[in-house]
């Protein structure tokens, strides 16, 4: 666009080069939008399938032999604080 402008600006260029290089421009900062927009959702669709946001507890151990319950060595899971900040829990 600026070369255009520049183009255009000392006289070298009609200003149909112009609107031409804005008619070509427009489509493709939305199709980079769009782009960017797939890739974050892809990222957050990549966090939840892998359980982002919820950790192990060490303290659920400890918590399972004071209950007297055995929940077969696994660690309980709760959400992080800035995953239940951010989600209202």
């Amino acid at each position: 666009m600026r070369l255009v402008d520049i183009r255009y600006a000392s006289g070298l260029s009609a200003y149909f080069e112009v609107l031409e290089a804005q008619q070509q421009l427009f489509p493709a900062e939305i199709g980079l939008a769009q782009m960017r927009r797939d890739q974050l959702v892809a990222m957050v669709n990549l966090y939840r399938a892998l359980g982002g946001g919820w950790q192990a507890e060490e303290r659920a151990a400890g918590n399972r032999t004071r209950e007297g319950r055995d929940t077969g060595g696994c660690a309980a899971a709760t959400p992080s604080r800035e995953f239940a900040k951010s989600h209202d829990l």
